[in-house]
């Protein structure tokens, strides 16, 4: 199984974002992180009530620490937490005792204390080593990710909650903290904030997917576990479909927008006597979408499995297959396992190339929640790949 895993890093947004770090330790920088402490009444509140607020001061701490100061949350019950929040002049409400925690941040925290001690602590108290985050529901072009990155760093940087799913909500509408790990001990935190040394990796929750799977001879023999290498690759294709196409935090939105396509290759002996084009060519090549949709619409994966695995049943035993998901077009009337050919002599790099003359295409008609383009190959050939020409394998440039 090959897959393309979509990770970007904006290394000159952190070189950018260095730069202004550095004009910002300033001794008038230095003096805000002097020891400012007081202990003040921790409350919960609701999204649905003040809005998406990871944290909400009391107006009266307003001249208590500085402007944009950290502070840390100090829990008695939990000496070791990591809770940060950032002092931002639109974080301060009049009708707010001491500090209020979005409710869901809270309960991740397990921070369950009416009493908490807020100190005003240094920017690399609270700095990340690493941030994984998913980003669901929008388009985001490599400037725009380049932009995202810078965001995360400037005016000293916001703080990012794991449990919240509207960080930097003004750049992406929904995302999700997959990892975070703090610099200062190597564990996973709460809280924290990226700084120029930060490795910032952003996934994309909802990408254009194309499954490509190779019906070759190879199928039809048995492996080392006794069991046929079909019923090992719809295995592989279960696995791929709950762990990797049904992506966690998707459930308000389409998900991953999914093509699940078969191709196969005919020697030419069998493909005569089936199929020939105008001109009365042969044709060896079979390509059909066996699915296609957001994965949201997919139907549960052992109703695929099941249609896939009649298919294999029907092709291994020489029957026309006329039940189940891949009766939409007549392409494998007629034909049996004995009439494929073995993978390494199969029709991948043209499947492949006809997959990239799409995603060449993808700024026209553009899907404006649709972010990363991504290619899964499921066969049960060993790798080698014989293309009819050199010309074919110079030009797919895998």
């Amino acid at each position: 199984m090959l897959a393309a895993r979509p990770r970007r890093r904006g290394t000159i947004a952190a070189a950018f974002a260095q730069k202004l770090e550095q004009r910002a330790a300033t001794p008038a920088a230095a003096e805000a992180t002097a020891s400012a402490a007081c202990v003040v009444t921790c409350t919960r509140h609701e999204e649905r009530d003040v809005g998406a607020v990871p944290c909400i001061l009391s107006s009266s701490l307003r001249g208590v620490f500085s402007k944009n100061a950290l502070l840390r949350v100090s829990s008695k019950k939990q000496p070791e937490l990591r809770f940060f929040a950032r002092v931002q002049s639109d974080r301060f409400q009049d009708n707010v005792r001491g500090i209020s925690i979005l409710r869901t941040i809270a309960e991740a925290a397990n921070l369950s204390d009416r009493e908490v001690e807020l100190d005003e602590v240094s920017e690399e108290a609270a700095a990340l080593k690493r941030v994984e985050m998913v980003i669901f529901d929008r388009y985001l072009s490599k400037r725009d990710l380049w932009h995202l990155h810078l965001t995360m760093m400037q005016d000293l940087g916001d703080v990012i909650y794991s449990p919240f799913n509207q960080n930097f909500k003004n750049h992406i509408p929904r995302s999700a903290v997959v990892e975070m790990i703090g610099a200062e001990n190597g564990k996973a935190v709460i809280s924290g904030r990226v700084r120029s040394h930060t490795e910032v990796v952003f996934r994309t929750g909802s990408a254009n997917f194309v499954v490509l799977v190779q019906l070759s001879s190879e199928l039809f023999e048995f492996g080392l576990s006794g069991r046929p290498y079909w019923e090992l690759l719809l295995d592989s294709l279960g696995q791929l479909i709950d762990k990797s196409l049904r992506v966690d935090g998707a459930a308000s939105s389409g998900g991953h927008y999914i093509r699940i396509v078969l191709f196969s290759r005919l020697h030419e002996s069998a493909a005569a006597s089936t199929y020939s084009d105008r001109d009365g060519n042969t044709i060896t090549d079979r390509y059909e979408v066996f699915w296609e949709g957001s994965a949201k619409a997919m139907p549960p994966t052992q109703q695929i499995l099941a249609s896939l695995r009649r298919l294999c049943m029907d092709l291994h035993e020489g029957k026309t297959p006329f039940s189940g998901l891949y009766t939409r077009s007549s392409g494998w009337r007629g034909i049996s396992g004995v009439d494929l050919v073995e993978a390494s002599q199969g029709n991948l790099l043209e499947c492949l190339n006809l997959v990239l003359d799409h995603f060449d295409q993808h700024h026209m008609d553009r899907s404006l929640v649709i972010t990363g383009q991504i290619v899964v190959v499921l066969t049960a050939g060993n790798g080698l790949i014989r293309p009819k020409t050199r010309k074919l394998y110079k030009l797919t440039e895998i």
